[in-house]
């Protein structure tokens, strides 16, 4: 028996760069949206929750001192429910799968998928 090792051809590397490539990415992406969606069903939900506890109490405060310190967390809850909506959306850029596989099947460069890939998570913050 003789064993024959042999080095890939360039085509067969360019295949199994692009195939990592792309596992990458869809791993990445996962993880991603599994984040984000915590962050809208766990977190989000939490905090609207305590923003309707909240609005709940207006009714009966009456002292001064009270209503502004009300009007301050009411407010911060508010920013902070937007905050969790903006950051969901940027861990998941439109489109970024879809346009990594688009290059690859033309052919591009590995180099060049990552470079674009880290360009549109860059831009997405």
């Amino acid at each position: 028996m003789v064993l024959m090792i042999k080095d890939p051809s360039e085509k067969e590397t360019r295949q199994v760069r692009k195939l990592l490539i792309q596992e990458t990415l869809l791993a990445q992406e996962a993880e991603r949206k599994r984040i984000s969606q915590e962050l809208h069903d766990v977190i989000g939900q939490n905090v609207f929750s305590i923003y309707l506890g909240l609005q709940s109490l207006r009714p009966v405060i009456n002292q001064t001192q009270y209503c502004s310190l009300y009007e301050k967390m009411e407010e911060l809850l508010l920013r902070t429910i937007t905050d969790l909506k903006q950051m969901s959306k940027k861990l998941r850029p439109k489109n970024m799968e879809q346009c990594m596989l688009q290059q690859m099947e033309k052919g591009e460069s590995a180099d060049k998928i990552i470079q674009e890939a880290i360009q549109l998570l860059v831009k997405s913050r």
